[in-house]
């Protein structure tokens, strides 16, 4: 099967981020089942349609994801059309895709709204990456989605055993919890934090962030990372109090099968995704009750490992879980696929 996935933003090595990583690698696995894959991109600089194989695969990327659609469609002449995330933009290349076969793959919660065209509800199949995507779904657009999970590569860190004491927060955006995680490393100077960049809405305001971090002296600031595994050795502890409604965390996932609890929002999915590996509280709780936490996981030796425990036990359950994500995604290509030969 000719698989084609859309998306509007940037692709890496152009930026590493949760979708990003978890379409990298389900292509991968695609492959290694004997399909035949490409990815269709956009580019925030202007220029024309270029194919490139820099991720083991086609990527198109352009400026235009109309353009980018165009090429990779002629080149591959795709049997299903795989779009990951919905919007004003799917209306624009849905002449482009024709009467193809479509699978949405949603991955963002407050992205996946009523905005996208009404054609796509009965004509598409609907895939969420977690209960909390699949319910705003159900909520806002009146669809019911199967739920796959995106634990696509997240075995490559089940070798990791972390020994550092540092404490990692990842993507420099308050909507993120950036603020809440700058407050803990200023109340705890002694502690050695490592930030890292993601993709940000408001490259603006990331900028002004950038440079207030490079201030806090216990704060090392990396640029945004094509994974995390020559990180986690040094962590002991990952920071997510994330302000919007995460729809998975997969940093949290990748973080807990090396034995790294967490400590995050209770947001979104992220109750359950953090789950016993780890606590979670609203991230507009008063610093205080973060610094009781934070605390507690740092520098009780018995908690910690009780947490640990957890953390790795519950991380590598989603391991397993990786093989029944794809067999249903595939499933749903081939249903999607049966559907237009009808």
């Amino acid at each position: 099967m000719r698989i084609l996935f859309c998306r509007p933003g940037p692709f890496p090595p152009d930026m590493y981020a949760g979708t990003e990583l978890t379409v990298y690698w389900l292509c991968h696995r695609l492959m290694a089942a004997g399909h035949e894959v490409a990815v269709a991109a956009g580019r925030r600089r202007v220029a024309p349609p270029a194919m490139d194989r820099e991720c083991g695969f086609p990527v198109v990327r352009s400026k235009s994801i109309v353009q980018s659609v165009k090429v990779a469609a002629a080149n591959l002449r795709p049997d299903v059309y795989v779009i990951t995330e919905t919007g004003p933009w799917t209306g624009v290349i849905l002449p482009t895709i024709g009467e193809a076969p479509i699978v949405i793959y949603e991955h963002e919660v407050a992205r996946c709204t009523i905005e996208a065209p009404v054609e796509l509800r009965s004509r598409a199949i609907y895939l969420a990456n977690s209960p909390a995507t699949a319910a705003h779904l159900r909520q806002h657009c009146d669809v019911t989605a199967t739920i796959v999970r995106p634990l696509f590569g997240v075995d490559r860190y089940a070798h990791i055993q972390p020994r550092g004491e540092r404490v990692l927060f990842v993507s420099l955006q308050r909507r993120k919890g950036s603020d809440v995680a700058i407050r803990l490393a200023q109340s705890r100077p002694g502690i050695s934090f490592v930030f890292v960049e993601s993709w940000t809405e408001t490259p603006e305001r990331t900028q002004h962030l950038r440079e207030y971090v490079r201030k806090v002296p216990n704060i090392t600031l990396l640029p945004n990372q094509p994974s995390l595994e020559s990180v986690f050795p040094e962590i002991k502890l990952h920071l997510m109090p994330s302000r919007s409604q995460e729809a998975w965390g997969r940093t949290a996932t990748e973080a807990q099968i090396c034995g790294i609890p967490v400590l995050g929002s209770s947001r979104g999915n992220l109750p359950a995704t953090i789950g016993p590996g780890g606590v979670t509280l609203d991230p507009d709780e008063p610093l205080e009750l973060w610094l009781h936490h934070f605390d507690r996981i740092m520098r009780d030796p018995a908690f910690y490992a009780e947490l640990s425990r957890k953390a790795r036990a519950h991380g590598r359950t989603h391991i397993a879980e990786a093989n029944r994500a794809y067999e249903t995604f595939e499933r749903a290509l081939r249903e999607a696929a049966a559907r237009r030969a009808a």
